[in-house]
């Protein structure tokens, strides 16, 4: 039996300095950097799943920077995306 392929978009969007490049890194790359350069525009990564019961999963992950919320292109980056995650600073 051939292994079934799944695809997924998901989009992580929120202000700006909340930790979004940081959560993503640390799913998708398993790394964590004290510092990062803000993402300007929008960063792409990729996470590779193999589920049980020969099922694989690309994640494409897209990493939204805090200015590009409020631009023309929002509408333009969530299109299509099979999941939105929101990410906010519970102490700001």
């Amino acid at each position: 039996k051939e292994p079934e392929n799944l695809q997924y978009k998901v989009v992580v969007l929120g202000n700006g300095t909340v930790g979004k490049t940081s959560m993503v890194m640390r799913f998708c790359e398993d790394y964590f950097a004290k510092q990062y350069k803000q993402t300007i525009g929008v960063d792409f990564f990729i996470k590779r799943l193999e589920l049980p019961t020969d099922v694989c999963v690309t994640l494409q992950v897209w990493d939204i920077g805090g200015q590009s919320i409020f631009s023309k292109m929002i509408s333009t980056y969530i299109y299509e995306a099979n999941a939105v995650v929101l990410t906010y600073d519970i102490t700001n």
